[in-house]
């Protein structure tokens, strides 16, 4: 397989010996992993039993288990939407690229819609670059400062790319005008 995307996967479906073996497979082999954060399994995937363990170790951030255990489940989103802050390097990454121009596409990341669920995440790792972050959406002066929300890293031969929410889906109206 040339990548691997997970989209809120559930830890349960998933067996160890899977997991290992797509992580050897984006660590040896050159594959490229996006993983996406849902409302529904991702407590459960980042807990130190999960199946999952495998690649939760090869993602570019740490999550913060205990901020997700107090405010991740389902209907727990924000009820508003809160920006996304793409970072300097976020707006050279070519993965983030959703326009043919820089200029346009970074004016298209100023219109798209917000989020309203991102999971909680403590830091990036050393490796890792950090193309869009956010502020704390439940609080209106964050002391923590910027928050990791889309993340990616070489790992071993391979490429991995965090997502800390799934409503990428609603960028879809924006990006088609």
């Amino acid at each position: 397989w040339d990548v691997f995307v997970f989209l809120d996967p559930d830890s349960e479906k998933l067996d160890r010996n899977f997991c290992t073996l797509v992580a050897q497979q984006i660590t040896e082999s050159g594959a490229g992993m996006m993983w996406v954060c849902g409302e529904k399994f991702m407590l459960e995937a980042f807990r130190p039993d999960s199946h999952l363990q495998p690649l939760i170790e090869i993602l570019p951030i740490v999550p913060d288990i205990d901020a997700a255990a107090t405010s991740v489940g389902l209907g727990s989103g924000m009820p508003r939407a809160w920006p996304y802050e793409l970072t300097p390097a976020g707006r050279v990454h070519p993965a983030l690229r959703i326009a043919e121009e820089r200029t346009a596409s970074e004016a298209l990341w100023s219109r798209l819609p917000g989020f309203h669920f991102a999971f909680p995440v403590a830091r990036a790792k050393p490796a890792a670059q950090v193309l869009v972050e956010h502020r704390k959406p439940n609080t209106s002066d964050d002391p923590d400062g910027a928050h990791p929300l889309i993340a990616a890293q070489f790992v071993g031969n391979g490429r991995v790319i965090f997502s800390g929410t799934d409503d990428i889906y609603r960028w879809q109206r924006t990006i088609a005008m």
